[in-house]
């Protein structure tokens, strides 16, 4: 079974990017992330204005687990996460960072 994410930018505020997550797969998902380049954190939001942080990833944590967000499929968040943890290599924030498998 093919499995799309769709992760689109909405915004940047300083050092920190903002994404749009869908996909139908297992069910219709919808979360934000926010990316953090500075700090090397990945914030996990559900409400578009960000005023409510779920989830905070530590990538400078060796020992930091992805875990989980409810009513989000495992399998879909830790592949998230791993195009997320791309953006911190990259001088830009890119418009997309969709997966597709």
């Amino acid at each position: 079974m093919a499995i799309y994410i769709e992760i689109t930018k909405i915004s940047k505020q300083e050092h920190i990017g903002f994404y749009h997550v869908f996909t139908k797969h297992g069910g219709n998902t919808e979360f934000y992330i926010g990316i953090d380049k500075q700090n090397k954190k990945i914030y996990c939001y559900f409400e578009k204005d960000f005023s409510d942080i779920i989830r905070i990833i530590d990538c400078n944590d060796p020992n930091e687990r992805v875990g989980t967000l409810p009513g989000v499929d495992s399998g879909i968040i830790s592949r998230v996460i791993g195009k997320a943890f791309k953006v911190f290599k990259l001088d830009e924030y890119p418009q997309y960072l969709d997966y597709c498998a």
